[in-house]
């Protein structure tokens, strides 16, 4: 259940969007050039952490990760849909679109 008293605040802060049910994102640093959507291949940089803010993985100092958009947990690519190439984002995924 503390996922629900998370998604509760999200809801209410102006800064994070609902793009799906319960999957939220934010905006940190815009991007420009080719548009994301499922299917596509990406290079990805990113930190994973839980909601305890454990770090469960991060590549900001090694090579990204290249992969299918569609091979990426559910919550995560939903999350990229959209992002633009360089944008930077904050996605909060529920246990639903991660590993349960």
């Amino acid at each position: 259940k503390l996922f629900d008293s998370v998604a509760t605040q999200l809801k209410e802060d102006p800064h994070y969007k609902e793009v799906n049910d319960r999957l939220f994102v934010r905006l940190i640093k815009k991007g420009y050039g080719k548009k994301l959507d499922l299917g596509h291949r990406v290079a990805l940089k990113c930190l994973i952490k839980d909601l305890d803010n454990n770090i469960l993985y991060d590549n900001f100092q090694s090579s990204p990760l290249f992969c299918d958009l569609n091979d990426l947990l559910t919550g995560m690519a939903h999350g990229m849909v959209g992002m633009y190439e360089g944008e930077t984002r904050e996605i909060i995924i529920p246990p639903s679109l991660a590993y349960g």
